[in-house]
């Protein structure tokens, strides 16, 4: 009697186990089955959006209304409602992109401008160069600037990708990522589809609801409008910089982020976002915020247009006379444009495939004054000294630096002398209690210039970044890993102890 009773309850566990795992089981396959149709959802989106900017021109009307307070905005008044307009035109042909947009209206602490003194901003990728031109009519005709001012980025300095110019026109790009939807979407915790579909403007939608870290969307994706998104809802934990100069404190807040009232228009065979407001409102833990509406309307869209016909990647809206500060080189030297081309003070044109980046090789080392560290000559005397540019907030820098430091006595007995340069602005206090808590020995200076100063001034390209000298304080190796640098100590003091053999030699 007691076995069966036992058997009887084993058995009963075995089956509520069995129960639970295949319900576990139903419940993950019906999760996984419902991600797969929202990434369906999503694939389907992302080939409309191939179709339409693959190779378009498109121009557009932007009317704008926002609310500020916010610290690292003091020009903005508080309950000040500000109203901007903007026209925009984007060409792309996948490879190559240009954006132009004027801008007139309300401007905070000066008087509002109109369509006629319109701020002019052009973007230009051809591939080979970034081409950012500024130009303002209201410029006073004995201001150096009264031609504009271009900003001339070769593509071995640049940093950021280029398809952002084309995008910038895409529905699809919210506030706060720098990510098309469809890839924020892929990467989140969960991704799933109504079991319903909601009606928009008279089409049936499918609903999608994700969550990742700190977000949550929920996306409506139109199939009668070749699965374009018609409407979004997006909420997000939300951090700005804003000012440099508060780099290391800024707001913090949420946000969250509408698209609704969108309308569309059908170009060749596909259907095209052609109407929509776009409204966001950030609220800052400190009390501040910023609430936009923004109304965007296309009027002009041309698929596959002949762009080399129409010269869509020219520079041609560079006015003559205006200076050029080309990225990456020497800060301070400016050129001129004239008749499509870049000239120097002398009137030569200059040849942007032979003109280098800045490298301090066989120079001397420049003095380190500027970021307050200022080296005993009799300390340095007859002694290499490494560079070492660095970040706090990077742990590649603060591993540099950790590791050297553990090293500082044993490089000074091999007479080199280590100098330390904080290159990105930074809260001193943070600074200092950090170098205090890990006990670091050579001197640290701190760089008042931003990182592409440093790039023009020092030749530093990334960081961490070192520079060593012979004894003589001659640049003879920078941009080397740590793993590189006993072998370059080695080699400059043989170079050194072969010298003075032959002056010794020279002088019997």
């Amino acid at each position: 009697m007691r076995n069966s009773k036992k058997i009887i309850l084993i058995t009963i566990l075995i089956c509520v186990v069995f129960e639970h795992i295949c319900l576990a089981w139903i419940i993950q396959s019906k999760e996984e089955e419902n991600r797969l149709k929202a990434l369906e959802l999503l694939d389907k989106y992302i080939a409309t959006q191939d179709k339409l900017r693959t190779s378009f021109i498109s121009k557009s009307e932007i009317i704008s209304k926002f609310q500020v307070l916010n610290r690292l905005r003091p020009q903005y008044k508080k309950g000040t409602l500000y109203e901007v307009n903007r026209k925009r035109e984007i060409r792309s042909d996948g490879n190559r992109h240009y954006s132009f947009v004027k801008r007139w209206g309300d401007n905070a602490g000066r008087e509002p401008t109109t369509e006629e003194h319109s701020n002019y901003n052009y973007n230009l990728w051809d591939g080979i160069y970034r081409y950012q031109y500024l130009y303002s009519p209201d410029r006073p005709a004995t201001s150096s600037r009264k031609n504009g001012m271009l900003f001339l980025t070769r593509k071995d300095n640049i940093t950021l990708p280029q398809e952002r110019i084309r995008d910038s026109e895409t529905v699809g790009f919210f506030l706060g990522s720098s990510e098309r939807i469809d890839a924020e979407l892929r990467r989140a915790d969960s991704l799933t589809v109504r079991p319903e579909t909601e009606e928009i403007n008279g089409s049936k939608c499918f609903v999608i609801d994700a969550k990742a870290k700190g977000c949550e969307y929920s996306i409506w994706i139109d199939p009668e409008h070749d699965y374009n998104i018609s409407k979004a809802i997006i909420k997000r934990g939300w951090t700005t910089a804003g000012d440099p100069k508060d780099y290391n404190n800024p707001p913090k807040g949420n946000t969250e982020v509408d698209l609704t009232n969108v309308s569309f228009k059908k170009i060749d065979d596909v259907w095209l976002t052609a109407e929509y407001d776009y409204g966001y409102n950030i609220k800052y833990a400190d009390g501040g915020y910023e609430i936009s509406n923004e109304h965007y309307k296309i009027v002009e869209f041309l698929r596959n247009p002949d762009h080399d016909a129409l010269g869509s990647f020219e520079p041609n809206f560079i006015r003559n006379g205006a200076l050029v500060d080309i990225i990456g080189f020497l800060p301070g030297i400016r050129f001129t444009w004239q008749e499509g081309k870049i000239i120097d003070s002398d009137g030569i044109e200059v040849d942007l495939k032979t003109l280098k980046p800045p490298s301090l090789m066989r120079k001397a080392l420049p003095s380190l004054a500027e970021f307050n560290v200022r080296l005993n000559p009799e300390l340095i005397k007859d002694k290499m000294v490494l560079v070492c540019f660095w970040d706090m907030n990077q742990r590649p820098s603060r591993d540099y630096i950790q590791t050297l430091n553990k090293r500082a006595q044993e490089l000074l007995d091999r007479d080199v002398y280590m100098v330390f340069v904080q290159a990105e602005q930074i809260d001193q206090k943070k600074l200092i209690a950090w170098l205090k808590e890990n006990r670091i020995e050579p001197p640290v200076g701190i760089s008042r210039s931003r990182l592409l100063i440093l790039k023009q001034s020092w030749g530093v390209k990334s960081l961490p970044w070192l520079i060593l000298t012979d004894a003589g304080h001659v640049v003879s190796n920078e941009g080397f890993g740590l793993d590189e640098l006993d072998k370059k100590i080695s080699i400059l003091r043989n170079t050194t102890t072969k010298d003075e053999k032959e002056a010794e030699n020279t002088g019997r």
